[in-house]
């Protein structure tokens, strides 16, 4: 009787001392056939190499070359574990677009471009980004619009500045006595309808060197000195 050992793992027939050889001989011929079957099934290395080649491809997804490694995206996060914990712990440290209050000082630059859209200091609003009119007798009556500086000149003759009549609350109209002459030929400040220090009439300045402004508070307020 043939005993019938196989390998472990394909399960070809081997021989076996106690078989005859005939017997044997058949059954190598069994496993060799076997085995040549199998080695035809395998894939051809050109086979793999494109099997490969595809999953990488699939994988990176026509990634960027800088960004198609795992070393390369850990790179990219900081080589940070917890990258999703950082960027939110950050994004909440942030101020809001909606608004809200500012834990620390702003630094804005002390001269900023005309034209840019950089943030100005208040100060660099009001002493050096105002408009400066200079207004004589020539041009009076002058008809002022809100937020400007008037330099007042009344060597020529009196002169009239009427105020904006439709103002907000907070518009300001400054006016000097550019020459030193309001003592001479005095500045009218013409109320446009509306009221000057709670009254209803224009305000007459002659005192040499006056400097003031007008600051529109409100319609039954009208405007006030600063």
């Amino acid at each position: 009787m043939t005993t019938d050992t196989r390998t472990t793992n394909q399960n070809y027939a081997k021989p076996y001392p106690s078989n005859l050889l005939a017997a044997d001989v058949v059954r190598i011929r069994e496993a060799l056939d076997a085995i040549d079957t199998d080695m035809a099934a395998r894939p051809s290395a050109a086979a793999v190499t494109a099997e490969i080649a595809a999953a990488i491809a699939a994988l990176i997804d026509a990634s960027p070359s800088q960004l198609d490694t795992l070393n390369e995206l850990a790179a990219a996060l900081g080589d940070d574990a917890n990258f999703a914990g950082s960027v939110t712990a950050s994004l909440a440290a942030k101020l809001d677009l909606s608004g809200g209050s500012l834990s620390g000082q702003i630094t804005l630059p002390n001269n900023p471009s005309a034209g840019t859209l950089q943030a100005a200091t208040a100060v660099y609003v009001e002493n050096s980004h105002s408009t400066w009119v200079t207004v004589d007798n020539a041009a009076s009556p002058y008809a002022s619009t809100s937020n400007v500086r008037l330099l007042v000149d009344t060597t020529a003759g009196a002169v009239t500045v009427t105020l904006p009549a439709a103002p907000t609350v907070g518009d300001y109209v400054e006016l000097i006595d550019a020459a030193g002459t309001f003592g001479t030929n005095s500045l009218t400040v013409g109320r446009n309808s509306l009221k000057i220090m709670g009254l209803d009439e224009d305000m007459t300045v002659s005192k040499i060197n006056a400097s003031f402004k007008l600051v529109y508070a409100t319609a039954a307020l009208g405007w006030r000195i600063n």
